[in-house]
């Protein structure tokens, strides 16, 4: 895990994507 920043933005669209 060397980008926080990175990962969080990922997970951030990940999540909305999923959300309906």
């Amino acid at each position: 895990m060397v980008a926080p920043a990175h990962q969080s933005n990922m997970a951030s669209t990940s999540n909305r994507s999923i959300t309906p």
